[in-house]
């Protein structure tokens, strides 16, 4: 690589014998990169292999330096870069330049990096996933986006992937129309006394109180403004500590070993304890959050909506219920 100007002297220059390399390439800002031709046809899938006569002239390129320069360190035999400490712009467009030019060397690194960035970034990273077909980060960065406008992600995919993110965002939408339909549909009792209310409500299977469904319904609306999936997930599984303000658990008494294993045979058709300390007792919103828990596993990954895989999962769940 030569140098432009003093600016230039601070990358670090491309490991290259510029006294045999066959091949220059100059970059958007005037930088050029003397390579060797049987390198890049051996390491990458775009640029010139030895069936193409360049006659010595220099190749022009779209891409800044500080992008060719990682980019072509890729197609050296030697320890490679991790992206680390690369600034976060820089690695964008360096992953869309390993993808344009087919640095095979590179593809694995960028993924690695722009997946240890999640949640930060999840957009751009399910963007550039889609893009370049990578199922694997696809399904590491929806989760985090999947509760959010459904807008925003929109704007950052492809047309054709519009109809399964709608699929993929109305499979959790039904999840929360699923929970209030079920409180909804409980039988209702109509008792006077509050505390006897309560505990009648607990002792009847399949009946709940105004207070308790009350309690559920908020709940739910709750739940359904949680942004990212882990999140979610992370309220469900510290049940029922995380709403052991609810109305009606106050004047309940403590959970018991029993409730919380029959809440799990209903459930997963195990008696065995879930992790946790169940501090108060309401069989409804135990019942619920083991419920959903269950119904998010069933849901299927985005990148199943996207090849129709989705509907095979659907199907085997109902044969499973």
């Amino acid at each position: 690589m030569s140098d432009k100007s003093s600016a230039d002297d601070a990358l670090t220059p491309v490991l290259v014998n510029c006294n045999n390399a066959d091949v220059t390439f100059k970059s958007a800002d005037g930088v050029d990169f003397h390579l060797h031709r049987s390198l890049l046809e051996a390491h990458t899938g775009a640029f010139p292999g030895p069936s193409i006569d360049t006659r010595g002239e220099v190749v022009q390129l779209q891409e800044p330096a500080k992008v060719l320069e990682i980019l072509f360190d890729f197609v050296y035999p030697k320890r490679h870069l991790d992206l680390v400490d690369t600034d976060i712009e820089l690695l964008f467009d360096v992953a869309e330049a390993v993808e344009k030019y087919e640095v095979f060397s590179a593809m694995f690194v960028c993924n690695a990096r722009l997946s240890a960035l999640l949640p930060r970034y999840a957009e751009r990273i399910l963007a550039h996933a889609v893009k370049h077909n990578y199922p694997k980060l696809i399904d590491e960065a929806t989760p985090h986006i999947a509760r959010s406008s459904s807008v925003s992600a929109m704007q950052k995919l492809p047309v054709c992937y519009s109809l399964p993110w709608f699929r993929y965002q109305e499979s959790w939408a039904s999840l929360f129309r699923g929970a209030r339909r079920y409180t909804k549909n409980m039988p209702l009792l109509q008792l006077a006394d509050g505390r006897k209310e309560h505990r009648t409500c607990h002792s009847a299977p399949g009946t709940i109180c105004n207070t308790c469904q009350n309690s559920m319904f908020l709940w739910i609306a709750t739940l359904e403004e949680i942004e990212t999936i882990s999140a979610l997930n992370e309220v469900l599984d510290q049940f029922p500590t995380a709403i052991s303000n609810a109305s009606c658990c106050k004047d309940s008494g403590p959970v018991t070993a029993t409730d919380w294993a029959a809440a799990n045979m209903m459930t997963y058709g195990s008696g065995r304890p879930t992790s946790g300390s169940p501090q108060y007792k309401c069989n409804h919103l135990l019942n619920l959050a083991r419920s959903m828990q269950y119904q998010i596993k069933a849901i299927p990954l985005f990148s199943d909506f996207v090849n129709g895989q989705y509907l095979d999962k659907t199907k085997r769940v109902k044969q499973e219920e």
